[in-house]
């Protein structure tokens, strides 16, 4: 018997973050120099760090695809220790993320330095309370199991 998760809260969880993160990846894949200049809605909190620098913005992009992929398909399978991973990956990036731009939030203006590590943090915040709650959470019942069968 696989040890699958229960679809709510992970799969929706899973899901949030992913297509919370898919239009900035999506932006940094696309349109590059965009994304450095204006990003996010027009504030350039991107170019306030060094000099602008197409494959760097654009291996990001990639990096945060293949990030999202595996949310995705974590929220699709819900299998407890693919999700563990997913999300253990995800807080390993989001985690050096927050605290880089958390040295250099003097860049930032003092709404905007808010909103940069407030933003941030949820990143870590969501999937790490879904990977605290992994832990505990009882296994969900296997639609093929002869039990869910029987009680149809």
């Amino acid at each position: 018997m696989r040890d699958t998760l229960p679809a709510n809260p992970y799969r929706y969880g899973l899901f949030v973050l992913a297509f919370a993160q898919l239009g900035v990846t999506l932006q940094a894949l696309i349109a590059p120099r965009s994304f450095y200049d204006s990003f996010p809605l027009g504030r350039g909190w991107v170019e306030a760090y060094p000099a602008y620098n197409e494959h760097l913005i654009y291996d990001y992009g990639a990096y945060t695809l293949g990030a999202l992929v595996a949310l995705v398909l974590a929220g699709i399978w819900l299998d407890r220790r693919v999700v563990q991973l997913a999300i253990i990956s995800w807080l390993v990036g989001a985690s050096i993320h927050f605290i880089y731009h958390l040295v250099t939030i003097d860049r930032f203006g003092t709404g905007d330095a808010i909103a940069n590590l407030t933003g941030l943090l949820l990143y870590i915040v969501l999937p790490g309370g879904l990977l605290l709650r992994s832990r505990h959470d009882t296994r969900a019942e296997d639609p093929g199991s002869t039990r869910a069968g029987a009680a149809a």
